[in-house]
């Protein structure tokens, strides 16, 4: 995971001084991965593999031959390095032109000015943002203003095993099913034991999931203004305390049970598992079995009917880049709709769609396969039922705070009133210091 908050700045020097080395050897690598005569040179910096660059390989040689005139130069880092990386880079004055952003950490650059505002850009060359998924779109502004393009944009989906949903008797549920419908569901799915034990919902342990349950009771990790931690009041504790009752009684597994993502994939495939969340990534893993049934659907509401969460990333440029114009130009290249990158990246599987585009999804899943409404269910999660993380600066600490409290409830060591009130003074502190 990336390093975040309060972590980056308790970095030894020794641990500074490898992160520093890292990203010279990053910067190194990029001035010889490309040869070029340009007249213009931008770096573009992202996460990935530094001796493999996969499908951006043939972004660049795509973007190069449409464009002789502008040399790209990747700076590549390791996705738990790359907010450091890109930190240390900024700080000693060689920021890349064009970098990826993860929407947890987009608020911290924009906040130390490290990015530009593209707003009359996007303006002036009339990129047609009706076309973007619009709670994707949301993660690129703040305060009313751009600072890049949507990257990789998805919900994180509620996966449906058709077979044991018809094996219990149950209709597959309504797209605005709700709280007591899914928890209905899912003890009715549950049940056996030893090699036979079923759950109803395959609990991971990762922020979406409890968010989710959460919107729906009526709670929220923030107040609407972002500055006051809201997730140890009534509605938010009542619905953290009902989903660890659930994993007490055998419905939703409990902390531990899937030691990897493949785990969850084989309790699925073996119909020991009806319910879990996937991003769009698990749909290529489950596709892999052409003879397994399931679907995509939204999370179930309640009180509050936008309950799935969707994430996206940004691309965007430096505010201190030299030449704004070429990384502007490279960026639509990669991000704005009908441009080449979104087609290149979709193909490849790399991410799914970021736009409204049902022939895209055909690229990147098999519609001859499971699940044969993903479109169609992804624009209605973006126009009904989804929902952007509450991200502000400080959002990795406050998460990564909360994150074990909760499995401590779901384990039954507190309840979530002892857990949530206990850890709030120190949320709120994080909220406080990094205003």
């Amino acid at each position: 995971m990336p390093v975040h908050g309060a972590e980056a700045r308790a970095l030894s020097p020794a641990t500074r001084w490898a992160l520093a080395a890292l990203v010279a050897a990053a910067v190194v690598l990029s001035s010889v991965a490309v040869s070029w005569a340009g007249s213009v040179t931008i770096r573009y910096a992202f996460w990935g593999n530094p001796t493999a660059l996969g499908v951006e390989e043939q972004i660049l040689a795509a973007f190069h031959a449409q464009h002789p005139d502008i040399r790209v130069e990747p700076v590549v880092m390791p996705i738990s390095d790359y907010r450091q990386g890109l930190l240390t880079l900024i700080a000693g004055g060689q920021a890349p032109d064009v970098m990826r952003i993860d929407s947890l950490y987009l608020y911290e650059f924009v906040d130390r000015g490290a990015l530009l505002d593209v707003t009359d850009l996007i303006e002036r060359d009339e990129v047609p943002l009706e076309r973007y998924y619009q709670v994707g779109l949301e993660e690129v502004v703040v305060n009313g203003r751009y600072y890049g393009l949507p990257w990789g944009t998805a919900p994180y989906y509620l996966f449906v095993n058709v077979q044991m949903f018809r094996d219990a008797g149950l209709a597959l549920p309504e797209w605005d099913w709700k709280w007591e419908d899914f928890v209905a569901a899912a003890r009715r799915l549950s049940g056996g034991s030893g090699l036979n034990r079923r759950y109803g919902y395959g609990m991971q342990y990762l922020g979406p999931e409890w968010l989710s349950f959460v919107w729906s009771g009526g709670g929220d990790i923030f107040d609407p203004s972002g500055t006051r931690f809201t997730l140890h009041e009534p509605a938010a504790v009542q619905r953290i305390q009902e989903v660890a009752d659930l994993v007490q009684q055998g419905v939703i597994t409990p902390p531990g049970q899937f030691p990897n993502p493949d785990a969850v994939t084989r309790w699925m495939v073996s119909n020991r598992l009806a319910m879990h969340l996937s991003g769009a990534g698990g749909i290529l893993q489950l596709q892999q079995f052409p003879d397994f049934e399931f679907e995509a659907m939204p999370y179930p509401g309640g009180v509050q009917e936008r309950s799935t969460v969707v994430k996206s990333n940004a691309i965007s440029i430096s505010a201190t880049s030299p030449n704004v114009e070429a990384a502007w130009t490279f960026v639509k290249f990669l991000r704005a709709p009908g441009m080449p990158g979104e087609e290149l990246y979709v193909r490849a599987r790399r991410v799914p769609p970021s736009v409204m585009d049902a022939q895209l999804w055909a690229l990147y899943a098999d519609p001859n396969k499971s699940p044969r409404r993903i479109a169609e269910v992804t624009q209605a999660i973006s126009e009904g039922f989804g929902r952007r993380l509450p991200l502000r600066p400080g959002w990795g600490d406050v998460e990564s705070l909360v994150l074990p409290e909760l499995e401590a409830v779901a384990l039954g060591e507190k309840t979530a009133r002892q857990a949530l009130e206990a850890l709030a003074p120190r949320a709120q502190q994080i909220l406080d210091s990094t205003m």
